[in-house]
């Protein structure tokens, strides 16, 4: 609602700086008109930081990211210790689809890859541990 991507920051620990996760957070950068028209905004803004119960409570939407699962929606927060339970969305939203949509098209090579992550199979040993020669980094 509020045009917000949160996401806890990696300042206590609490969650890994990972591979999944960056590039996420990248390709929300990068396509971000793109990806905030898929839910009606002109934009999003992609915040790390502590992420409160309260913002917890008035989000649309939320999902989990890793290597093997990609992007999982998460149905609801639960703690029974201070009786907060927030429902959220039983399957993916407009956002989080729009995200998945745009890392599987990346991935598959459907659309340019604008960081140079994708390696040919069959490129040469130097040619795969060639430092990744990005595109042109004002695309949006």
């Amino acid at each position: 609602d509020k045009g917000r991507i949160l996401t806890p920051s990696l300042q206590h620990g609490t969650i890994l700086s990972g591979v999944t996760r960056n590039s996420i957070l990248a390709l929300c950068s990068y396509y971000n008109k793109e990806i905030a028209a898929a839910c009606g905004k002109e934009k999003l803004e992609i915040v790390e930081t502590d992420v409160s119960v309260a913002e917890l409570e008035s989000a649309t939407e939320a999902f989990a990211c890793g290597t093997a699962a990609e992007l999982v929606p998460i149905q609801s927060f639960e703690n029974i210790e201070h009786s907060i339970k927030v429902q959220l969305a039983e399957s993916m939203g407009d956002v989080t689809t729009a995200i998945q949509k745009t890392l599987k098209e990346t991935m598959m090579g459907a659309r340019p890859d604008p960081f140079g992550w994708i390696r040919h199979p069959f490129s040469t040993t130097e040619e795969f541990l060639a430092p990744p020669q990005p595109l042109n980094p004002e695309h949006q």
